[in-house]
């Protein structure tokens, strides 16, 4: 962990108030400190020590450059701490593998038994319940299986990971770097989980969640680590027959789905007799949604088509 000046703490501030590269301003909002004082702390610790080339890494290509170039005042940075010649920017791990490591050969079976160990599942699901949004703000939706093959699809209230699937895997690289070998891979995981439904009340849920990895090929000591993610989205209806997660019970699916296609159907007909003036004085977009919303639950719940 290199450590940040004071003097980089200022630079940063000073920085992102004039909009300084690799500070910007974005939607109206100057930006950028944290990145700029992650910048300086690097040419800060290259000018320190003199006999050490220092590779800072960043697919960051937009703010910090792609290492052929800077910005000022980057190229300043560079230029008075005398260390263009030993300050390399690389922009992705496979850049990083290739100059720091050998390529290994890939054994798809051990891979397949790191990533479904039980320790790994464990992790990605503690890592889950970190990085998914909070609680309070829900802003990705999951699956809920009902019954005879349905799914209804809703926002992820209240969601609490319970526990991690392995989805699949691919774009498997192996490494050597000296005796130990590492793996990256593309995996996507399912995550189950308690939701708070509007329709069923608390009730299981499931999500997939994509993500690059970094391993160890040992399955004693994998020390996985996400490198990348994508948002959280509403597992399939394969992932959901395969995780097997209960439905819930018959008496509450069929109070819901007969509240769901009771709304549905009343949403549905009454855009065709609503007043010129709306529902209620509601504004239009909001009768939109509301309708949009009713009619994708009543597709979703089998009873029209998508036409």
């Amino acid at each position: 962990m290199i450590p940040t000046s004071d003097e980089a703490l200022r630079q940063a501030i000073y920085r992102e108030a004039n909009r300084l590269p690799p500070c910007k301003e974005s939607k109206g909002q100057k930006t950028g400190s944290r990145d700029a004082a992650i910048w300086l702390s690097a040419v800060e610790y290259a000018e320190e020590h003199p006999d050490e080339t220092v590779f800072f890494v960043s697919a960051n290509t937009k703010d910090f450059g792609d290492g052929t170039s800077y910005p000022y005042p980057m190229n300043k940075d560079i230029a008075d701490a005398g260390v263009a010649d030993r300050f390399i920017l690389m922009t992705s791990l496979d850049e990083v593998a290739s100059h720091f490591t050998e390529p290994a050969e890939v054994d798809e079976g051990l891979v397949a038994e790191i990533l479904g160990s039980a320790a790994v599942l464990q992790d990605m699901a503690e890592t889950a319940e970190v990085v998914f949004p909070a609680p309070f703000d829900p802003t990705f939706q999951c699956a809920i299986p009902v019954s005879d093959g349905k799914t209804v699809i809703e926002q992820a209230r209240n969601w609490q990971t319970v526990e991690a699937d392995l989805g699949s895997a691919d774009d498997i690289r192996a490494y050597r770097i000296g005796k130990q070998e590492w793996c990256t891979a593309s995996v996507e995981w399912h995550i189950t989980g308690f939701v708070q439904s509007e329709w069923f009340g608390l009730t299981w849920g499931a999500v997939t969640w994509k993500t690059a990895v970094l391993f160890n090929l040992d399955p004693q000591n994998p020390s996985l680590t996400v490198l990348r993610e994508a948002p959280p989205h509403p597992s399939g209806d394969d992932a959901l027959r395969a995780l097997g997660i209960p439905c819930p019970d018959a008496t509450t699916v069929e109070r819901a789905l007969a509240s769901l296609r009771q709304a549905a159907n009343a949403a549905a007909d009454a855009t065709q007799s609503w007043p010129s003036g709306g529902l209620s004085g509601l504004p239009r977009t909001y009768e939109g949604a509301m309708v949009r919303q009713a009619r994708g639950q009543r597709m979703r719940m089998g009873e029209t088509s998508a036409g």
